[in-house]
């Protein structure tokens, strides 16, 4: 809502919004998820339903009618009969009430100057619940039942004022603002207890009070985060031709301490409209024609944590008590840890440079728009492992290491009418270099990413002069396809004709863990995408698909299906038709054995890295208005009907169900396991009364 005062001098408003959500939830790219599960892992020989009685099951007499499982019989794996799992869970829910709004003042002062205030925020208010039964058709199965739930409550304010000043002076025009900004986010607290030994599965009777033994109790209390800012900016433009913008922050953040609490961040740009000029006047193939250019930082805290924030890990009223806080409060049970201020931490710094064209051409049929960036982040924050000490504190930030990202932005676009048809269309195009300057005075690297601890390593090497998150292993070369080739190469534990055959690296005659090198990225080279639009009398056709190019994915689904050992669950049919043998020897996959060791299973190698490359439709639509002289009759100014294609088809050679993949920054581009985009088909009307 909105109302005015004063003949329009003074205006009011308010806008707020409320979400009510409830869901089950799901886990993706991990090994519990369905998709890793029952996609991957599960044996199709194992029935969902038993149809058949199996009286001697691994620990359960199966009846018809019980849940199949890996129980059923030995050497099934261990997967879960995904099933049974969300059916069991059908009950488990989570409920979440999210308000956002705020409220202004707008003030006219004088013609062309204007103050604003403006204070809003947020409110989340949630709970849960999660009951995990007793199972008894798996291979691993939980031998008790448990229930947990909680509750929380979280809020954020804040408080922005603003001075414009816009006027215009013959040739000259000026916008300038002056502010002030007080943010509070990260208020909050909450609670949740679990409990064991129920002694019915009924949902009525789902209460902590009736849990037989405490697992868990925890509560915890956010330390919230304060920002405060002021700003200033002025825009001039002389004659519509030459342009110039200048800004200056002044950040200040809690996560610091006070010597390095503010930030100050300035940036500047410039634009030269070239077409004004006279000597292009008379160009007239020549629509517009504009070079520009800036300079800027800006200043992160993100990576901090709010200081002295305190995590408290309940248990059994047994366990003893570590008052590492300092509290002294002997009454508290469980464990509490502690964060390191930051008080030697500072701003880090984003340095961005731009340097722009843009072009129409024919009576703005043709526009181009090519733009070079450079980003670097100069004192990015990281926090650098800690020798080993007593306690329980983590490392505190500092100020030590640098990246820098650079490229090009594209985009072309076409328009135009012959008649009854109608043409719009765009491409464009994003290239990105990103480089890792320094991680600190004392390592070149870090490694990350974590794969459940069933291989040795991680997948990812964050090293100076890489990509973020490369993948770092043992190159494959091939299959050894004999015992004279094994003999042949250099010494490598576990090898025999249909292994993996490694890369010697360093040149020593022998496979050993500084062989590792560089065997994939994860980040694209570009990333593109094209808009179309086609008219014809009434009807439409719009279109719109979006690629990738030259990115890796770690396809970690292919050591649980690839390799006999890896559990005995569901393998590929690629291992069952084309893995190597002596008849066999011209293939990639490695031949089935039941060894695990060196040369097969355990190691990060680049036996798992797939081109993540792919182009996808995205969206495509085909409608038809009625014409306005049908519907007048009835009173409908306007009717369209439409039928809508979403993710459409994908072109891609990754054997995975779905090259876009995303994850955590700590398993960027590791596939364990990712629900594919999901394809609709959608029909709709539009109506306009």
């Amino acid at each position: 809502s909105e109302f005015s005062f004063l003949k329009d001098r003074i205006k009011i408003g308010e806008n707020l919004a409320l979400a009510y959500r409830t869901g089950h939830g799901v886990s993706n790219l991990d090994e519990g998820s369905p998709i890793q599960m029952a996609a991957y892992r599960t044996q199709p020989i194992i029935p969902v339903i038993m149809t058949t009685a199996v009286p001697d099951g691994l620990s359960h007499a199966f009846i018809v009618g019980d849940w199949g499982g890996t129980g059923i019989r030995p050497n099934l794996g261990q997967s879960e009969n995904e099933v049974a799992t969300l059916t069991r869970n059908k009950d488990n829910n989570n409920w979440n009430i999210h308000l956002i709004g705020s409220t202004f003042v707008d003030a006219k002062l004088f013609q062309g100057l204007n103050f604003r205030s403006t204070i809003g925020g947020t409110f989340d208010n949630g709970y849960y619940m999660n009951y995990s039964y007793k199972t008894y058709e798996r291979s691993e199965n939980n031998s008790t039942n448990s229930f947990n739930e909680g509750a929380y409550y979280g809020n954020d304010w804040n408080w922005t004022n603003t001075l414009t000043l816009d006027k215009t002076f013959g040739q000259h025009k000026i916008l300038a603002v002056l502010g002030y900004e007080s943010v509070k986010y990260g208020l909050g607290r909450g609670v949740s207890g679990n409990k064991s030994g129920y002694f019915v599965d009924d949902v009525l009777f789902r209460t902590l009070d009736n849990g037989a033994k405490i697992l868990n109790t925890s509560s915890y209390l956010n330390t919230p985060t304060t920002l405060e800012s002021q700003f200033v900016r002025v825009d001039y433009s002389l004659m519509d031709k030459y342009m110039l913008s200048a800004t200056v922050r002044r950040d200040g953040s809690s996560r610091f301490g006070a010597d390095n609490r503010y930030g100050i961040f300035p940036s500047f740009s410039a634009g030269w409209r070239i077409k004004n000029e006279s000597f292009l006047q008379n160009v007239s193939w020549l629509s517009d024609l504009k070079l520009r250019g800036s300079y800027g930082t800006m200043g992160n805290q993100l990576a901090l944590s709010p200081q002295n924030q305190f995590f408290s890990y309940g248990g059994d009223p047994g366990n003893s008590f570590y008052d590492i806080a300092g509290t002294g409060n002997s009454s508290l049970q469980g464990f509490r840890q502690t964060r390191i201020p930051n008080f030697n931490a500072k701003w880090e710094t984003n340095v961005t440079a731009d340097f722009g064209l843009e072009a129409s051409l024919l009576n703005n049929k043709i526009g181009v728009k090519v733009d070079w960036y450079s980003k670097k982040t100069k004192d990015l924050l990281y926090n650098p492992e800690m020798v080993a000490t007593a306690g329980a504190a983590n490392a505190p930030f500092i100020n030590i290491a640098s990246m820098s990202n650079s490229g090009l932005d594209m985009e072309f676009s076409f328009k135009n009418t012959w008649g009854d048809f109608g043409f719009d269309g765009s491409a464009v195009l994003t290239t990105v270099n990103n480089n890792i300057d320094k991680i600190s005075n004392d390592a070149t690297f870090f490694d990350s990413g974590t794969i459940g601890g069933r291989i040795n390593g991680v997948p990812s090497r964050n090293m100076v002069g890489h990509s973020m998150s490369s993948f770092y292993g043992y190159k494959v070369i091939g299959l050894f396809q004999s015992d004279a080739d094994v003999t042949g190469s250099p010494t490598q534990t576990g090898a025999e004709p249909g292994f993996l055959k490694f890369q010697d690296t360093s040149g020593d005659g022998a496979i050993a863990p500084d062989d590792r090198t560089f065997i994939g990225n994860p980040n694209p080279k570009f990333t593109y995408g094209l808009n179309l639009a086609f008219t014809y009398k009434n009807f439409d056709l719009t279109g719109f698909l979006l690629g990738q190019q030259g990115n890796d994915i770690f396809n970690w689904n292919k050591w649980w299906v690839d390799f006999w050992p890896s559990f005995q669950g569901q393998k590929s049919e690629e291992l069952l038709n084309n893995s190597w043998s002596p008849t066999n020897t011209g293939t990639k996959i490695p031949k089935a054995s039941n060894k695990s060791n060196f040369s097969t299973n355990t190691e990060i190698n680049s036996y798992y890295i797939e081109s993540g490359s792919f182009l996808r439709m995205k969206n495509l639509q085909l409608g038809y208005t009625i014409p306005e002289s049908i519907m007048s009759k009835i009173n409908i100014k306007s009717l369209r009907v439409y039928v809508q294609a979403v993710n459409l088809f994908t072109i891609t050679k990754y054997s995975g169900l779905d090259p876009e993949i995303g994850g955590s920054d700590l398993n960027f581009g590791v596939d364990m396991g990712n629900y594919p985009t999901v394809k609709q088909l959608l029909f709709g009307l539009n109506v306009n009364f």
